[in-house]
């Protein structure tokens, strides 16, 4: 059809000349599937173009192909040059195999580089016996020890070829082996480090950076610098007694097998318990019951949450601000858009927007720029974490909220990075909203931890960029330091001040915990905290 005649002509140019092609994600993986039984055998003429031609392979936002089984990274690992450059803000996201298959991918010779590293020139990095290390080789990898553990967990997960003993004559196999390996010697012991801190985390960490020092380069957002401020917030909300009571009931009789859905679920109560009669169709929430919970209504005053936000959003109108909510499940979404037109008379598409990811590309491009727009009448977007996470900007918010809290870190430090980036005119302030005492408050750890973890691996790339010597030993725990400074972690936000003074009646807001500036893309550390007991509020 016309568009392959029209692709065909630009790849004979580019393949003729030097020159630079640019293509999506979607469409390359689609060129280059070969398994596909509908991709042409002019579509395939095409990829097999992209993927022998290419001298230089440029991918931003790399960590996208982090998934060893997706169709996009195994088209990725196919291209011939071994000329790599891989762009993220975010390279750790879920879990260390993710963080191999990242490595592995811009240079899928690191392990063996290691290998023959220790024989030349260090002792041997794995080694945790006794005695003197053995000596190890690429020749015979194959041989090293390996004990994966053979209990499934939610932390890296193999699939059924890579469970059985690995071809070492297919690069296939070599990858698969090389990634149990990683996993087994470095992987492993940052994954429970969070519970099991100490010398050996230390080292491991010291470990990967030697491995990965000499190709990986971490760059602190100098340029970011120049914009007026992040301030980045988590606040521990009280739930209302009916959010408590609902939890408790939910708790009691859900399938604990069913465990993702119970998550989606908690995370919908924890913003409104009227969302638990949305989801009550599904097989786990009829079995819940609501007797003792009474009545689901859609009163703001029932969540500490929605309370929250519709205060700050008054104040938003006093200062004439712009804000951001985010949430990851699109529910939440359309019933805070029901509640603002009926509580604050936001007219729908003038006052109050959606984004997500169902919309058109025009439609989608045209409620950013009316939300961006300074002197236009929107004054909220609601906006889809997953949909609307990367990739576009949103400047025009300078208070951020997030609704819930997810597992991956990174995903909401770079829905933050929508509003604090180039162009932006005003201080950015975050909101992290978690509901004490539940689920959430556990994730909410885990992304501290991941978040600090990622800082630790990193961040001495910026040492050997200046000197080349070797990183400082790590102290192997992420930042303690939560003593309250009473009020001086929130003087920068008079619009938080405000709140916390007009919550002294509800005594709903329990802790706030102010984050290190975010500038540098990795450290989560926490610098102050507000204890609101301390403070005699509650």
């Amino acid at each position: 059809n016309a568009i392959n005649l029209h692709r065909m002509q630009v790849l004979s140019k580019w393949h003729e000349e030097e020159s630079i092609l640019i293509a999506s994600y979607a469409l390359f993986s689609r060129l280059t599937d070969y398994e596909s039984p509908r991709l042409s055998v002019f579509s395939g003429n095409i990829g097999k173009l992209l993927l022998q031609r290419p001298g230089l392979l440029i991918l931003d936002e790399g960590h996208l192909a982090r998934n060893h089984d997706s169709k996009l990274r195994k088209s990725l690992m196919q291209v011939k040059t071994k000329l790599r450059i891989l762009l993220s803000g975010t390279i750790f996201q879920n879990n260390c195999c993710e963080l191999f298959n990242t490595f592995h991918l811009v240079r899928p010779t690191f392990m063996k580089d290691m290998f023959q590293s220790q024989e030349n020139n260090s002792p041997h990095l794995f080694y945790c016996g006794r005695g003197r290390p053995p000596k190890v080789s690429h020749a015979n990898l194959s041989r090293w020890k390996l004990t994966i553990p053979t209990q499934k967990t939610n932390k890296c997960r193999f699939s059924p070829d890579e469970e059985a003993e690995p071809d070492l004559g297919t690069e296939d196999g070599v990858e698969s082996h090389t990634r149990r390996l990683f996993m087994e010697k470095i992987g492993k012991t940052l994954e429970n480090g969070q519970t099991k801190r100490g010398k050996l985390l230390e080292n491991t960490i010291n470990r990967l950076r030697s491995m990965t020092q000499s190709f990986v380069h971490y760059y602190t957002g100098e340029i970011l610098k120049s914009l007026p401020g992040l301030n980045d917030f988590t606040i521990f909300l009280k739930p209302s007694p009916k959010q408590e009571r609902l939890l408790y009931e939910i708790a009691k009789v859900w399938d604990r097998k069913r465990a993702l859905e119970l998550e989606y679920v908690v995370s919908s109560v924890c913003i409104h318990p009227y969302l638990f009669k949305i989801l009550s169709d599904t097989d786990g929430c009829a079995k819940v019951n609501l007797t003792n919970v009474g009545d689901l209504v859609t009163n703001p005053e029932e969540s500490m949450k929605v309370r929250f936000v519709i205060k700050l959003l008054r104040l938003c109108q006093v200062q004439n601000e712009k804000l951001l909510i985010f949430s990851q499940n699109i529910t939440p979404l359309q019933f805070l858009e029901n509640l603002l037109q009926s509580d604050i008379k936001f007219l729908k598409g003038e006052r109050i927007m959606k984004l997500h990811g169902s919309l058109s590309l025009g439609d989608r491009q045209g409620v950013i720029d009316c939300f961006n727009k300074p002197n236009g009448n929107v004054r909220v977007l609601l906006a889809s974490t997953k949909a609307c996470g990367e990739g576009i900007t949103l400047t025009g918010a300078s208070r951020v909220v997030f609704l819930d809290i997810l597992w991956n870190p990174a995903v909401m430090r770079q829905a933050m990075s929508r509003a604090f980036r180039l162009g932006q005119k005003k201080e950015v302030f975050v909101y992290r909203l978690v509901a004490s005492g539940t689920l959430e408050e556990d994730k909410y750890k885990r992304t501290i931890w991941k978040d600090w973890l990622s800082r630790s691996i990193f961040e001495s790339s910026i040492n050997c960029e200046k000197d080349n010597t070797p990183s400082p030993q790590l102290k192997a725990s992420p930042s303690k330091n939560m003593n309250s400074k009473g009020k001086d972690s929130i003087e920068n936000d008079a619009m938080l001040a405000t709140l916390v003074e007009l919550d002294q009646e509800y005594k709903c807001i329990l802790q706030i915990v102010k984050h290190d500036s975010c500038l540098d893309q990795g450290d989560m550390s926490s610098t102050g905290m507000v204890d609101c007991e301390m403070e005699g509020h509650n």
